[in-house]
């Protein structure tokens, strides 16, 4: 779950193809994952041709970072 959220962050308007070419899940798990956090209002579609495109919410983007950023490790105190 994670990794596809990532993924979006740092590829942006993403179709499932360029997705699947980042990610190791069937293309059945892709699907549930893009359709769920859509669902959910974590990712926005834009219709190119005959795909969609995939992109984190401006909401969704704001969570990850400040996720990101509480994952970095906290500065070692000197004494």
């Amino acid at each position: 779950m994670g990794k596809v959220l990532q993924i979006l962050y740092k590829h942006p308007a993403s179709t499932r193809k360029e997705l699947a070419g980042h990610l190791s899940l069937s293309a059945v798990s892709l699907r549930w994952y893009l359709r769920t956090f859509t669902n959910k209002k974590l990712l926005t579609t834009t219709k190119d041709g005959h795909e969609l495109r995939y992109s984190l919410t401006g909401e969704a983007k704001q969570i990850y970072e400040l996720l990101i950023l509480t994952d970095e490790p906290a500065p070692q105190a000197t004494a």
